[in-house]
């Protein structure tokens, strides 16, 4: 099948395009254009019409969905696959999500079956995929693991940038009553480990509150409303913040813990801050030097288990992770990876499975060996391709 791999700066570009040609697809590759990654760019709309004419284009395929894409796909009688790895992900609630020509997989389970209830023609769960045969190709020369071992590991972003959505909301309503609803909401959500219940607690009158401080315009005809995308936007990546910083600094009271944060200048109690890493050649490797790997899911991925989970899993490390339910659809808890469902319980699990070396690594075996049989993506395309009309 003529495939064409609409390409930007996302995770697994290499590895998904990788799989596709072993799959035996012929794939032609554009680059997204910088606007359409806010808006439907349709000077670019036609730059795919003509590749879609000119290499007689079945699929167009990308990660995550673009409104641009899908506009393309349906004017030109071609289907349209998108792989979503985000969440939130404010462009698959285009009304364009719609259109008969998509056929959208998601990683987070709830947000196919709201999708469902919204009457998307086309949505399927699928989980996130690993290139394993990479992943083991790596391994930590001697002066490396002076640099990567530690007893914990934590990959991924603290939401602390200067001026993000929640300070600046706090700074322009001037509500006391506001900010203080919202803490006590996010106090109690970050209690709840398996089920969000932010949206649906955000009444009418504080979600006018919070428009009125800082508006957003939803997109004429979206499938989301104001509460997903405050709660999502606003109150997630705040509680992700007051999540991962707390529990880092706990954790570094008593062991050596790396955060590896695209924020140098973070501190996070005791806990050492190395930086970002390089996705492709050097996470592996911190993953790899870590006697246990610490997940964090944002709490707007509902039931989803994040990128980042399978990665450690793929690169032969061991993963401790907050309860998801996306979990049990794959994995065998306690066996193939660890899970908690309290700050309490993280700590003693991290203590335990840092001072226990054999079961550590027993569960790693069992984890790397579940991804790299069913969970490559050569193996996780395949399935996805099966439902598409044109396969």
């Amino acid at each position: 099948m003529n495939i064409l791999y609409v390409n930007w700066n996302c995770l697994g570009a290499e590895d998904a395009y990788e799989a596709l040609q072993e799959l035996g697809h012929t794939l032609f590759i554009s680059q997204l254009s910088d606007k359409s990654h806010v808006d439907t760019d349709f000077h670019y709309v036609e730059v795919l019409r003509s590749l879609i004419k000119k290499h007689n284009i079945e699929l167009v395929f990308s990660f995550n969905y673009f409104p641009t894409i899908s506009v393309a796909c349906k004017d030109s009688g071609c289907q349209y696959m998108a792989w979503i790895y985000d969440n939130p992900a404010i462009k698959v609630y285009s009304p364009t999500v719609l259109n008969e020509c998509n056929y959208i997989f998601s990683f987070d389970s709830a947000m196919v079956e709201e999708l469902k209830t919204k009457g998307v023609p086309h949505v399927f769960y699928s989980p996130m995929a690993v290139n394993t045969k990479r992943l083991s190709a790596l391994t930590l020369t001697p002066k490396q693991k002076q640099m990567y071992e530690c007893d914990i590991a934590f990959v991924g972003s603290l939401y602390n940038e200067k001026h993000n959505f929640y300070d600046r909301l706090a700074e322009k309503s001037g509500s006391p009553y506001l900010i203080g609803y919202l803490d006590g909401l996010m106090e109690a959500q970050l209690k709840v480990y398996g089920y969000n219940f932010l949206s649906e607690a955000m009444a009418d009158d504080i979600v006018d509150a919070i428009y009125q401080a800082m508006p957003f315009k939803l997109e004429e005809g979206s499938l989301a409303s104001l509460a997903d995308v405050y709660a999502d936007y606003f109150l997630c990546r705040r509680m992700a913040y007051l999540e991962r910083s707390q529990s880092l600094a706990l954790l570094a009271q008593n062991h050596k813990v790396h955060c590896y944060t695209n924020n140098p200048d973070a501190r996070i109690g005791n806990a050492i801050n190395i930086g970002s890493v390089n996705y492709f050649m050097e996470m592996p490797l911190a993953f790899k030097g870590a006697k246990v790997n610490l997940n964090m899911t944002l709490r707007s991925i509902k039931n989803g288990i994040p990128l980042r989970a399978m990665d450690i899993m793929g690169s032969g490390g061991f993963l401790l992770s907050n309860y998801q339910a996306d979990f049990l659809k794959h994995f065998e808890i306690g066996k193939e990876m660890v899970c908690y469902g309290s700050v309490e319980e993280m700590m003693e699990m991290a203590e335990f499975y840092v001072r226990n070396d054999e079961a550590r690594a027993q569960i790693a075996q069992n984890g790397y060996k579940k991804v790299s049989e069913q969970y490559t993506y050569s193996a996780v395309l395949k399935n996805m391709l099966a439902h598409i009309t044109c396969y």
